[in-house]
């Protein structure tokens, strides 16, 4: 055991305390320094060894929240053709938009109507139309997919659709206006009616809407840019048809 340094200091010292004779005083230092070294070594394990521990377990579970949250390609969220979209069943709604002054603002609505399969829009008054650059840049595309027509004036394009048995509920805040929160829609084919960034709805319009939808709001301007409150207001009137939309 003289050989082996740690071995014969492990043994001088169990030898020691056992009154063992044949063990010098040196074999007996020899021994308790060796494990003096290893409880040191004891110690720095005992607080390293729980750390990469944790660390090992926190890096698993991060790779399988990251795997979990991972986003997915564009070749995995199955999107249409055009061709797709133009057969596929749509959702009875149609956006009237009245005298819209930013290009942004109509093509923000174009991709909005795509994303929920909306029937058609109709651009009404100075309210720009495709194709041009500046529609497309928000639109991306979707003045290809979603079908629209233009009016002279919004008050012919509400005319023409109430012939068709479409329900046009202008978004605007008046007097008797439904909060959409607590909007019921069943199945009827829906028109709604989004009015100019600064004056909003015309008065003409709006005289002859079936009603007016509010978006509820709790700060202080009360005002929401058009393509947002489209984009709310969709959502909403969609909500409940998107599970048969979808099969």
């Amino acid at each position: 055991t003289r050989n082996n340094k740690m071995a014969s200091g492990y043994f001088c010292f169990i030898a020691r305390c056992c009154c063992i004779k044949g063990v010098s005083a040196v074999d007996f230092d020899m021994a308790t320094n060796i494990l003096s070294s290893l409880s040191i070594y004891i110690v720095l394990a005992s607080f390293f060894i729980p750390i990469a521990i944790c660390t090992s377990v926190l890096f698993v579970l991060s790779w399988v929240y990251l795997c979990a949250m991972r986003k997915l390609s564009m070749d995995e969220l199955d999107r249409m053709t055009v061709a797709q979209f133009k057969e596929a069943k749509k959702n009875p709604i149609v956006v009237v938009l009245d005298n819209i002054r930013s290009m942004h603002n109509v093509g923000s609505v174009f991709r909005t109507a795509d994303a929920f399969r909306i029937e058609a829009i109709c651009l009404c008054g100075y309210t720009p139309q495709p194709p041009h650059r500046d529609i497309q840049k928000t639109a991306l595309g979707a003045t290809e997919t979603v079908n629209w027509l233009y009016y002279p004036t919004t008050k012919e394009a509400i005319e023409d659709l109430k012939k068709f048995d479409y329900t046009v509920l202008a978004i605007e805040q008046v007097e008797g206006s439904e909060s959409l929160d607590q909007f019921n829609n069943t199945d009827r084919k829906l028109a709604i009616v989004l009015g100019n960034e600064v004056e909003g709805v015309d008065a003409e319009a709006l005289a002859i809407c079936d009603g007016c939808i509010e978006i509820p709001q709790l700060g202080m301007k009360h005002s929401l840019n058009i393509s947002v409150a489209a984009g709310i207001v969709l959502w909403k009137l969609s909500e409940s048809k998107l599970a048969q939309l979808k099969g």
